[in-house]
């Protein structure tokens, strides 16, 4: 069990499988195709793919934050 489990007060950051879960299930074609070409990508783009699209990569953060 996690401490995140433990008290409902502590706040956990999503894991980058929870962020792509919510790009591909919330986000518009583009955002879908983003995750298409992350999962595909090596580490190094991976870290591009990150780094060129960060606005989309932090909204989609929040979103899995919430759920």
């Amino acid at each position: 069990m996690e401490p995140q489990d433990l008290d409902p007060g502590v706040r956990r950051e999503p894991s980058r499988e929870e962020i792509l879960l919510a790009m591909s299930t919330y986000g518009g074609s583009f955002v879908r195709q983003l995750v298409v070409l992350y999962r595909l990508g090596d580490a190094d783009n991976q870290r591009i793919l990150w780094s060129a699209f960060t606005k989309y990569f932090q909204e989609y953060t929040e979103l899995a934050r919430r759920r």
